[in-house]
């Protein structure tokens, strides 16, 4: 690359690299145009011991206000992750609060792994492998974004041995 900016009779694709990064801005503005919407459903799963009560919908109020009283949850909050905290919230107690958590967890994540499935299903269907039926290219799927590890030593240990005839 050195080389190439320092001979000048290769001129730099400026106009490329303008069209590239127009597309870039377009994509994160359509990307993002909802989170300016949802500034304060965000807010309030950032940290709800912060969020102001008056500015939550009406199904949340209760339970944040209950929430925010809550010394022992307060500090459940503060060495565990969004999502560990939410998972560890009382159902009964905070309904509304953990489906909104559900919500906005599920927010940011579901493009990037829609994004990674379809880059896998791309490199599993190739015209080597067209023969692929929608079943077993389901499969491979699976196999390929899991993160799940297999235990061999189970499965081996689960093996019948099949008998020559």
């Amino acid at each position: 690359m050195a080389k190439r900016l320092e001979n000048p009779a290769v001129p730099f694709p400026a106009e490329k690299c303008v069209e590239a990064l127009e597309m870039l801005k377009a994509q994160f503005g359509v990307r993002f145009r909802e989170l300016h919407v949802n500034a304060k459903e965000i807010r309030l799963f950032q940290n709800p011991f912060v969020a102001d009560i008056d500015e939550v919908q009406p199904s949340y109020q209760f339970e944040l206000a209950e929430l925010q009283n809550c010394d022992v949850l307060k500090d459940a909050f503060k060495p565990n992750s969004l999502i560990d905290f939410y998972a560890a919230l009382p159902n009964d107690t905070y309904p509304n609060i953990k489906k909104h958590a559900m919500k906005m967890s599920t927010l940011f994540g579901s493009t990037y792994i829609c994004e990674q499935t379809f880059s896998r299903m791309k490199l599993q269907k190739t015209p080597m492998r067209s023969r692929l039926t929608d079943e077993h290219l389901h499969h491979c799927l699976r196999l390929a974004v899991t993160r799940m590890e297999p235990d061999i030593q189970l499965l081996t240990s689960q093996m019948q041995a099949h008998s020559s005839h």
